[in-house]
């Protein structure tokens, strides 16, 4: 199975370039992957750094099957190693003491889920838990990444509407810009580099209308739905001082079919309120699936 495409980084602002390839005729299974695009970092002077970053990664994984009845679940142990390449912008009066780095990952994905209805916007029950953990043992400056991460489904007040709780720990050591964030941060804030810091986040998803518009062969809106949500993460900042960010607002979201073809495309609108800056932000929001 190969797969190429252009997607946003919210952790660090920037757009990337990726291209991959899964190989499931083994067992385990083999995963090759390149990307590239642009990163930033603020350190702990203020100063920002920008640069391009080329990764070209190789993975094994093994994803082992035990659904059952109902009940959807699963492991995957997985071990990868990648090649990074980084490139400072021409304006920026520094450089990187290493320009090459050699990195390997381990993780770690299960997850049980209840079978959902068409309908359902989240499963009705359901756990996942992932632990990942990244170093660079031959570089000059070795750095360590650990991240804990945890999604909990439950049902909602009336049928088809769900509850999504998640909750991550991460910390980090060495040199920072090393790595982009493997927990999700709360939205509407982007470049976080807490070397230390926790995150929670509750949404409350619910349908708003089913319109079943259809121009034929041309494009038809299957539903239109909603979330509300509350994020907060508390971290250590490059004053060692705790430090806390929340948000809180209203996604919705839009499923179309476009064309006659298979995939579901999601159109969105987020808006967002920070709470600690008290301030608003708009953003749009575009996914799919099979």
């Amino acid at each position: 199975m190969a797969y190429a495409g252009y997607y946003f980084d919210p952790d660090e602002q920037t757009g990337k370039i990726k291209a991959g390839m899964d190989y499931m005729g083994w067992y385990p299974v083999i995963s090759l992957t390149a990307e590239t695009g642009r990163r930033s970092y603020t350190d702990t002077t203020g100063r920002t750094l920008k640069w391009r970053e080329t990764d070209f990664s190789a993975s094994m994984s093994l994803p082992l099957n035990f659904t059952s009845s109902r009940w959807i679940k699963g492991i995957e142990p997985m071990a990868g190693v990648s090649a990074t390449f980084k490139n400072m912008d021409n304006d920026i009066p520094y450089e990187f003491r290493e320009n090459q780095l050699i990195s390997f990952t381990y993780r770690f994905y299960g997850y049980i889920q209840y079978k959902r209805s068409l309908r359902d916007l989240f499963p009705r029950w359901g756990q996942t838990l992932q632990a990942t953990f990244r170093h660079t043992p031959f570089s000059e400056n070795v750095s360590h990444q650990v991240g804990i991460a945890s999604v909990t489904w439950i049902p909602g007040l009336f049928n088809h509407h769900g509850i999504r709780g998640y909750a991550a720990y991460q910390k980090s050591s060495g040199n920072l810009a090393t790595y982009a964030n493997v927990i999700s941060t709360p939205r509407g804030y982007f470049g976080l580099n807490f070397a230390e810091f926790t995150v929670l986040k509750a949404d409350y998803a619910f349908p708003i209308a089913y319109p079943d518009w259809d121009i034929p062969s041309v494009m038809f809106l299957k539903r239109i739905s909603g979330h509300l949500f509350f994020d907060t993460a508390t971290g250590l900042n490059s004053q060692l001082a705790l430090q806390t960010l929340s948000s809180t607002g209203l996604e919705l979201f839009t499923d179309w079919h476009f064309l006659g073809l298979l995939p579901e495309i999601t159109l969105g609108v987020r808006g967002i309120y920070l709470l600690q800056q008290k301030n608003t932000e708009v953003e749009f929001l575009f996914g799919f699936s099979f």
